[in-house]
């Protein structure tokens, strides 16, 4: 680089600002050159210099040969930077080029015109700038920011007539479930026997690596190497299109000329190299199976303009959903203009690439795509090894047909999502152990898995000699990738569709990472006709809607929707389930269904399959023997064991009935991916509709041995009708209950009783009283007697109050749950003094004896008999969020879980957790000299 010269024509470039063009052939200059006309170091005009040096001549001959007096423009007018090979350069290239011309004259005219306008970039740039953004205003551009920039190629300079042979073609197996239609989004130019079609809507750009980019960028020499294939050594050089300037800076009349070391070559963009490329057949077919044929007025308006034709031109574009408005279309105009629902993370033939950051988008210069593309061995490789299932599962014995073709769009979007890189510089060599899956986590590419670096006007492609797998084909989400057009269906489309909505909760991830091991319920579309719906099922008195199940389906488009039915919940079948009604229940409220051309979810659905989901995966994997675990809401996984194999599960709504849901079927994922999956094939886990407080006051079920804590608890202020803020619930709720999971321990009635009886815990009868003798208007209470009950009475209830709350632990625990070695655990008891939560210690051995010890180290034991009652606490709303009654309720709000087990005596936070039998002995004074002996209050007045 001749930086010491571009160091001393800075003043006078600065002094000209590139007056180059703009004034004819003549160049205004500054100080002596005003009296001097054309500064003499400017130098010849570009075509002047070019023939001035004498070893151009393939250069001259390209200009000469367009269609346009480009001569003229190179002579005399314009501001440009040329990018030129010498004769040298030009013998080289008729020895060895892509298109396999031996001379100029066997050039088309489309390829001279590329390979001329191609290397022009309509302003003058010295090789320093290049790697800045133009500026837009007042502001100096920035440095070292950019690596694409647009040259003079016009995108009518090349339109390929594609025959027929060259469409993509028909796949049999992908069929759309819903319509049973065959999926062909060409459909538009069957028959035809060829077609106009440009591979993008814009022009290919030029794609640079400029020294200061690369300083910028941190792209050191190692990475220039091995991007270049061991052409470019140095991070000092610059190159374009893969070609280095090795002489840069030439300056002319009218702009700059750059010696390159080869004959630089426009280039296409990721999909065309990856189509027409030998080793990438497999993939290329898998790539465009979401590409399409798009019809463009305004271009197919100019096409026939310039061509005098009536023919119709097209774009080749890829289906995808680029953030930053740059998703080019997710509809297909084959199909009514319905939306796609199976789609590219980008248009990988989008010239104009642009990488959209999260906060919004990066303008397309400064950064490009990249995709890790195997060759067709490795993809044929890792179906005899790892990928062996899908081998098993799609071999065909079509001619030139592998099972990656018999796969259908499901299993191979996964993959072609993994490998789409959305930014190269976060994918040069030295940034490898940073690339993340479409899991978040490490890819692990390696330089020595990667074959070579093919570049692209809008990226470079990584040519690989392994898959590098998509999470999907690891994971616990497996088996419904590859049924999804069979009987997993409404599963795939939930959690696809959940990935990155508004409203949704990130299943697909979640269930891809592999940093946690699962085990996953996944219910077929069968076993998801029985669902019954906890909103419409009422335990309290207040008049409610009609209780319906739900049988789930998709709409024509391929959405969630769901149609109800009317559950009489006082008649049983012979498992313990509410008989459901054989017809459709289509009153408004509470309804699912959706319309069949709607392209949107029914809300109340998708609410309601998020809750099948978030019940159905247990966030550790089972153990033989032991038989509850934690869903992921929080709720209770119950498994039934056949030896060391899983022969059922239950969730809370199953396990109170007294029954398990068989499992069909085991896919194991351990090993290489994340956990099990059970597929269950008769109804989804679904749970109770027991509430916390209708567990304690179910006197019929429980044979009312909660009824005195249960007492205690209606004492207290933490029972409400909903949660404040106008969601209800199903009949009370305890509001110490906020969207987690519980444990209540119940103290024996006889416990509870010993205790009242020897006034050490008021019972609620005693605060009863005290409230109703303040309250009561007509008793002349005196001054002093009217204090010390007020005083007593905030002592009763702060003691019954802490009573209550040193019962609720955070966290379920479950006799046959996780084992627990002094394990401690918060309550909603808050202590005032430390101002903590008061702890309690839990310990257990799977087929042992679960204990709690409170603060008092007493250790209490948890009952053989009434133990593990589950309960679920829920809010309702409708809309997602808005608040409701339990009328107009459709969707769940929050929700929280719980556990009761009976103890065998009360639990203590401190030694000042209980009443004293004194004070108790005061207030019956009170009380008794204003009651008479039935109990009933006596009217005194003051005289």
């Amino acid at each position: 680089m001749r930086n010491s010269f571009i160091q001393r024509r800075t003043r006078r470039i600065l002094c000209y600002s590139f007056a180059i063009g703009l004034m004819g052939s003549t160049l205004v200059g500054c100080e002596d050159d005003l009296l001097t006309g054309t500064p003499s170091w400017l130098g010849e005009s570009i075509m002047g210099e070019l023939e001035r040096r004498g070893n151009f001549t393939e250069t001259i001959k390209l200009i000469r040969a367009q269609d346009e007096d480009y001569e003229s423009v190179l002579s005399k007018t314009g501001s440009k930077t040329v990018f030129v090979a010498d004769d040298a350069e030009w013998a080289n290239f008729y020895r060895n080029n892509a298109w396999g011309v031996k001379s100029l004259d066997a050039l088309t005219e489309s390829q001279k015109k590329l390979l001329f306008k191609g290397n022009i970039i309509d302003s003058p740039y010295l090789v320093e700038q290049l790697g800045n953004i133009p500026s837009t205003g007042a502001e100096l551009p920035p440095e070292g920011t950019c690596m694409r920039r647009r040259s003079s190629v016009d995108i009518m300079d090349s339109v390929p007539l594609v025959s027929a042979v060259e469409f993509p073609v028909i796949n049999p197996v992908r069929i759309e479930k819903n319509s049973g239609k065959q999926v062909d989004h060409w459909q538009r130019l069957r028959g035809k026997s060829h077609a106009y079609i440009l591979n993008s809507d814009n022009p290919a750009p030029i794609i640079h690596f400029m020294p200061k980019f690369m300083q910028v960028n941190n792209i050191s020499s190692n990475d220039v190497e091995f991007l270049t294939n061991g052409q470019i050594k140095s991070n000092g050089d610059a190159f374009i299109n893969g070609r280095v300037i090795k002489e840069a800076d030439i300056t002319a009349q009218n702009g700059y000329i750059h010696v390159t070391n080869g004959v630089p070559v426009p280039l296409e963009n990721l999909a065309t190299i990856i189509s027409n490329h030998p080793d990438f057949t497999i993939f290329s077919r898998l790539l465009n199976r979401f590409s399409y044929p798009h019809f463009d007025e305004e271009l197919n308006t100019e096409f026939q303009r310039q061509r005098a034709t009536e023919d119709t031109v097209y774009v080749r574009r890829y289906f995808n959903d680029q953030q930053g408005g740059y998703a080019l279309s997710q509809y297909d105009a084959n199909d009514g203009g319905n939306r796609v629902t199976n789609v590219l993370p980008y248009d990988p033939a989008r010239n104009l690439y642009t990488l959209y950051s999260g906060g919004g988008n990066i303008t397309w210069q400064q950064d490009a795509a990249v995709i890790l593309v195997p060759t067709d061995k490795a993809m044929m490789e890792y179906l005899k090894g790892d990928g062996s299932d899908l081998q098993e599962r799609y071999a065909t014995s079509g001619p030139g047909q592998t099972a990656w073709d018999n796969a259908p769009d499901e299993v191979v979007l996964p993959l072609l999502r993994n490998v789409m890189l959305t930014s190269l510089k976060a994918a040069i060599p030295s940034q490898f152990g940073s690339i993340n899956n479409t899991a978040a986590e490490p890819m692990g590419v390696k330089k020595a898995d990667i074959d070579s670096v093919l570049w692209a006007c809008n990226g470079i492609v990584y040519k690989t000699n392994k898959v590098y797998v998509a999470p999907e084909y690891l994971s616990v989400f497996y088996p419904a990738v590859v049924r999804a057009n069979e009987d997993l269906g409404l599963f795939y489309t939930v959690v696809s569709y959940d990935n990155g909505v508004a409203g949704g909760e990130g299943f697909q991830a979640y269930m891809n990472s592999m940093g946690t091991k699962y085990s996953l319920i996944m219910p077929t579309d069968k076993a998801l006709q029985t669902y019954y719906d906890p909103v419409t099922r009422n335990r309290g008195t207040v008049a409610r809607p009609t209780s319906v199940a739900y049988k789930f389906r998709t709409n024509l488009l391929g959405r969630i929707a769901a149609d109800a039915y009317l559950v009489d919940w006082d008649k049983v079948d012979d498992m313990g389930r509410p008989v459901i009604a054989n017809d459709i229940y289509t009153t408004k409220v509470p309804s699912s269904s959706l319309s069949p051309n709607s392209e949107n979810q029914s809300d109340d659905a998708f609410n309601h399959f998020k809750d099948i989901i978030n019940s159905s995966l247990a966030t550790s994997m089972f153990t033989p023997g032991r038989r509850f675990y934690q869903a992921r809401n929080g709720g209770p996984v119950i498994v039934q064991w056949n030896g060391n194999r899983v022969e059922g599960v239950a969730g809370s709504f199953q396990y109170e009935r007294g029954y398990f849901i068989p499992v069909t079927e085991t896919f194991d994922k351990s090993n290489e991916g994340n956990g099990f999956t059970y597929i269950v094939d008769q109804e989804p886990l679904m749970s109770t509709t027991l509430s916390p407080y209708a567990a304690l006051n179910d006197t019929a079920a429980y044979k009312g041995v909660f009824r005195e804590f249960a007492a205690l608890l209606d004492a207290t202020p933490y029972v409400m009708n909903n949660d404040g803020a106008g969601h209800p619930t199903m009949d009370r709720a305890i509001n110490l209950l906020n969207n987690y999971h519980y444990t209540i321990y119940v103290p024996t009635n006889q416990s509870i009783r010993a205790l009242i009886d020897s006034h050490r815990l008021p019972s609620a009868d005693n605060i009863l009283r005290v409230r109703e003798l303040l309250a009561d208007k007509s008793i002349d209470l005196s001054l002093e007697e009217d204090s010390l009950l007020k005083a007593e009475l905030e002592k009763m209830q702060t003691v019954v109050n802490n009573f209550v709350t040193y019962h609720i632990q955070d966290n379920s625990v479950f006799v046959e749950g996780a084992n627990y070695s002094n394990q401690a655990f918060e309550t909603a008891c808050l202590d005032p003094e430390t101002e903590r939560f008061s702890k309690l210690t839990v310990n257990y051995n799977l087929g042992g004896q679960l204990t709690v010890r409170d603060n008092l180290q007493n250790v209490r034991t948890v009952s053989n008999t009434t133990n593990n009652i589950l309960a679920r606490q829920y809010y309702f709303c409708v809309n997602k969020t808005g608040s409701a009654t339990l009328q107009t309720a459709t969707q769940f709000y929050t929700s929280s879980f719980a556990v009761l087990h009976q103890i065998d005596a009360p639990l203590f936070p401190n030694n000042h957790s209980l009443y004293s039998a004194d004070d108790y002995n005061k207030v019956e004074e009170i009380i008794a000299k204003y009651t008479n002996a039935s109990g009933k209050s006596v009217r005194r007045y003051r005289k």
